[in-house]
């Protein structure tokens, strides 16, 4: 069985509280491996303010990013640059005694928007809510 998961990428931009939407991920998992894709929005790129998510790896272009396949063991598809966005592992096991269960990094990333330091804000949604 394929589950799929997409998740919008939003950036606020210095002297701004809204976010602007960046990117679209979608991750696919079947059994214990994962692959991916990442996909810039259009009017970001368009944007003469847009800064690339990770210039090395992810740097601005239209065409979209496929991630292969990795086992979820070993990182899954979660590039590095938005894996960093994650809790440490004491944020996570705060946050998974909350839920009751153990969560995937789709939704730490949902639970985390309110208390993240970074410019980076994630969302099932192109509108993207601050808790």
């Amino acid at each position: 069985m394929i589950s799929e998961r997409s998740l919008y990428i939003g950036l606020i931009p210095p002297e701004q509280r809204t976010p602007t939407p960046v990117a679209l991920l979608k991750l696919a998992r079947r059994d214990m491996v994962e692959s991916g894709s990442l996909a810039y929005g259009l009017r970001y790129l368009s944007s003469p303010d847009a800064i690339a998510l990770n210039p090395e790896h992810l740097p601005l272009r239209r065409a979209p990013f496929e991630f292969p396949e990795r086992r979820l063991r070993d990182g899954g598809a979660l590039p590095l640059g938005l894996r960093d966005a994650l809790p440490d592992a004491w944020g996570r096991m705060v946050l998974e005694s909350e839920s009751g269960r153990p969560l995937e990094d789709v939704e730490v990333l949902l639970k985390t928007n309110s208390d993240r330091v970074g410019a980076l804000v994630f969302s099932p949604e192109l509108h993207f809510q601050q808790e």
